[in-house]
């Protein structure tokens, strides 16, 4: 889930980028940097967070929407398409603010450790010298999973924290519309005794509240 989203959100970051230049928002002088071959200015900070966060939450709506449907299939869920898209969003919205304010923090958390596991990097001074295929040199497993690590840590700690939100959304909304649904196959039992059989499963009473 995290390498589609990581080009999709680049795609449209850069078309965000193009809209702000088109309606007067990103414009100026100074070059803030590039994205897909568009050199952009450099936007209000206030226009890049929302950039961020849009391009990085869009493309995750359908990838959890998909995930909560095949979920609410497999666990007989009675889940409308409604709620679907409900939890869809909320995910996507939290794995795009948790990138956007927690992701340099969960790349950078892992730098120390593996130097400690003996991959090979280079410090200026405190700072690492990030190289063209990440910030460790070497050959060992530790510099080809902290370079790993480093390149998508970030995206992918955000998209299993949005999909596990997103879960736990369409839970809590399945629980509370179908409350007297018959847990074996979702049929509404208001209005039949607790102890009778489910009239459209047959599921026991005890299975079926």
């Amino acid at each position: 889930m995290a390498m589609p989203a990581r080009w999709a959100s680049y795609w449209l970051l850069r078309e965000l980028y193009r809209f702000g230049e088109w309606v007067g928002i990103t414009r100026g002088s100074t070059l803030g940097g590039q994205v897909l071959g568009l050199n952009f200015v450099r936007p209000p900070a206030w226009w890049g967070f929302l950039a961020d966060v849009t391009s990085f939450a869009l493309p995750l709506v359908g990838v959890y929407g998909a995930m909560a449907f095949a979920c609410a299939r497999l666990w007989t869920w009675r889940a409308g398409w409604r709620r679907v898209v409900l939890a869809a969003a909320v995910g996507a919205g939290v794995a795009a603010l948790f990138y956007r304010l927690l992701g340099v923090w969960v790349m950078s958390s892992g730098l120390e450790f593996f130097e400690w596991c003996g991959a090979s990097a280079v410090r200026l001074g405190g700072p690492i010298l990030m190289g063209p295929g990440g910030p460790f040199h070497g050959t060992t497993w530790a510099d080809v999973a902290g370079n790993w690590y480093t390149r998508f840590s970030d995206r992918l700690s955000s998209v299993i924290v949005g999909a596990g939100v997103t879960i736990g959304m369409l839970r809590v909304l399945r629980e509370t519309v179908v409350a007297f649904a018959c847990r074996g196959c979702g049929y509404d039992r208001r209005g039949i005794a607790a102890e009778s059989v489910c009239p459209e499963c047959g599921a026991a009473a005890a299975a079926a509240d």
